[in-house]
């Protein structure tokens, strides 16, 4: 069975066409389902750099790495720390997980109405999303 990967996150310069913590989520699905989750650690942050896109690479070089509250240790195959892939997405969610406010948020999921013509189950569907934000 051929899987494709996820959409590159930031092939080009600019804001993301897809939110990091969906993008994430992409990803982390298709470890799971290619089985690279099962892979050392510096393997799948290879696979995560390269789906990151040209510019999502650039970027992450140039940021300062996230420190770890556990102490290195050798990977399976000998090469870097048993959690390089864990630092990077530390290192990647710190930079692009923005902060929310979160009485602004629920002010929003407040204030959301069902619109003409939207089903009760794509309202609902809303509400769930924008109560992710809402620290409920």
């Amino acid at each position: 069975m051929s899987l494709h990967q996820p959409p590159e996150f930031l092939p080009t310069p600019g804001k993301p066409a897809i939110p990091w913590t969906q993008w994430h989520r992409l990803f982390k699905n298709y470890l799971l389902a290619s089985g690279s989750d099962a892979h050392p650690p510096a393997r799948r942050k290879a696979l995560l750099l390269h789906c990151l896109g040209v510019e999502g690479q650039r970027l992450y070089y140039a940021l300062p790495e996230e420190k770890s509250s556990t102490p290195p240790t050798e990977g399976k195959e000998g090469s870097g720390t048993s959690d390089e892939y864990d630092a990077a997405v530390a290192t990647l969610d710190a930079y692009f997980t923005s902060k929310t406010n979160v009485v602004v948020e629920r002010h929003r999921f407040g204030q959301r109405t069902q619109l003409p013509g939207e089903t009760a189950t794509a309202f609902v569907t809303a509400l769930r999303e924008l109560a992710l934000s809402c620290d409920f």
